[in-house]
């Protein structure tokens, strides 16, 4: 997930900078949010469920989506292309991705519940799983949101995703301080 997501992240800005980078490399970091979710989704089920080995169903549904991804980057990957990917390709990426946000979301329900109610504290991996999921919420509000051009630079997308990481690394990297830092 932090692979597809940074690939995601250093496409955008790299955009950002240089707004003539070939159609290839913007089509990459677009395919790469093809995993975002699904890997997301398999995180927290696997964090929540105590998943120990990937189910072959998980393989087989990223297997699906690197075939898409290779078709669409090997054959849809020309300039004459952009205003199918505009109009097609994007918004069903997007709809994916949100489609896994949402999925997550009801999945760790029980977990938000629980932050939910008073006098109930969460354990420091429910803490870092409402954290991973919050963070990718954001995350990918900030590009949709960007892509219908509502009132939030592009930029906002690689820049949340940069200050979660760093934040939730500086967690992991302290985590026999976790309880303080939380």
């Amino acid at each position: 997930m932090l692979l597809a997501l940074s690939l995601r992240v250093a496409k955008s800005v790299i955009w950002w900078f240089n707004p003539e980078l070939p159609v290839i490399w913007i089509q990459l970091g677009l395919v790469a949010c093809l995993f975002i979710g699904p890997l997301l989704y398999y995180f927290l089920k696997a964090a929540t469920d105590g998943v120990k080995e990937m189910p072959a169903r998980w393989t087989y549904t990223l297997l699906g989506y690197a075939l898409v991804s290779l078709v669409l980057l090997l054959f849809f990957s020309a300039r004459p292309y952009i205003p199918i990917w505009r109009k097609f390709i994007i918004p069903f990426i997007y709809l994916q991705w949100f489609g896994y946000i949402i999925a997550s979301g009801w999945l760790i329900r029980p977990v938000v519940h629980k932050l939910i109610r008073k006098g109930v504290s969460l354990k420091p991996n429910e803490k870092w799983i409402v954290g991973i999921y919050i963070g990718s919420l954001f995350t990918a509000t900030a590009y949709l949101l960007s892509y219908f051009n509502i009132r939030l630079s592009y930029i906002a997308g690689p820049i949340s995703f940069s200050v979660l990481l760093y934040l939730n690394s500086l967690i992991l990297l302290y985590r026999k301080r976790t309880d303080e830092l939380f």
